[in-house]
């Protein structure tokens, strides 16, 4: 079922931040959600599109709306 959590046009949307991650290796993203199992669909998706696993994060946070990738340089 894990599969079917991210939609095309989410997916869509995140291809385009994987362009920009491609183009920016020293960039840092964190994804966060209110459901863990949707920041971490988003997560596993971004590792699929050949991104390393320590430029990403992922957690459950209460704070945010459906979800967010925030980016930092590091």
């Amino acid at each position: 079922r894990g599969k079917d959590v991210l939609s095309l046009p989410g997916k869509s949307v995140l291809d385009r931040y994987v362009s920009f991650l491609h183009d920016h290796p020293m960039v840092h993203v964190s994804v966060e959600s209110p459901d863990i199992k949707l920041a971490k669909a988003i997560y596993d998706y971004l590792l699929s599109r050949k991104l390393r696993n320590e430029r990403l994060s992922y957690k459950s946070s209460s704070n945010v709306g459906p979800a967010r990738l925030v980016v930092t340089q590091k």
